[in-house]
């Protein structure tokens, strides 16, 4: 098992919440300690979002993805926009086929 560790940074026009290791029941107070952080972050710096950046995770389970859903709602209710990142094999499977990732990670649109 991979422990998870989160770093959060201010970047121009978002906070970037970036997670590695794994996410799941263990470690998933990680996460939302990490979330809290950049959301809080984000509102108190009059800046529209947070960015999730899952490119190290290597482990995503339910209790994860619950954590994310709800790191989405929590941003939405307080007007600010939430995205995940370079989501990667199995992690990006699970949000796929959970069917959150079209909402969580949404493809740019072509123009």
């Amino acid at each position: 098992m991979t422990q998870l560790t989160t770093t959060v940074r201010i970047g121009p026009g978002h906070v970037q919440l970036a997670l590695v290791g794994e996410i799941d029941l263990s470690s998933v107070e990680v996460l939302l300690q990490g979330q809290g952080e950049a959301l809080a972050g984000a509102a108190s710096r009059s800046l529209p979002g947070v960015v999730v950046d899952l490119g190290r995770v290597t482990f995503l389970d339910s209790t994860g993805i619950g954590a994310l859903v709800g790191g989405f709602r929590e941003a939405s209710a307080a007007g600010l926009t939430y995205r995940l990142e370079n989501p990667r094999g199995a992690v990006a499977r699970v949000l796929d086929v959970s069917g959150v990732l079209p909402t969580l990670a949404p493809r740019p649109q072509p123009a």
